[in-house]
């Protein structure tokens, strides 16, 4: 709530009643922005900022070679933990933490 007087720039909603509250209309700085829950503004094509120009990561890439049954996962600085050597199905690994 608030008092507004005419030529101010206003942020409203309009909804059915005080009890259901459905809102109908969105205002911002007194420009119709949504409508029945759709968008009135025009659409604006965004300009990536990042170029990446990363090759795609194969799965042997990702493999971690077994010398054990133990297989430590991470680096000094990040360290997540030991894995028992994964249990080979046909189609996937299954890693027992």
């Amino acid at each position: 709530m608030g008092l507004l007087q005419v030529g101010d720039p206003a942020d409203l909603i309009v909804v059915t009643d005080l009890e259901d509250f459905a809102v109908q209309q969105t205002y911002c700085r007194g420009q119709l922005v949504a409508e029945q829950g759709r968008s009135c503004l025009p659409f604006i094509p965004a300009t990536p900022i990042n170029h990446f120009a990363a090759q795609p990561i194969t799965l042997d890439a990702l493999r971690i070679p077994a010398r054990g049954p133990i297989v430590r996962v991470g680096s000094p600085e990040f360290m997540v933990g030991a894995l028992r050597a994964p249990t080979i199905n046909s189609t996937f690994a299954i890693v027992y933490l």
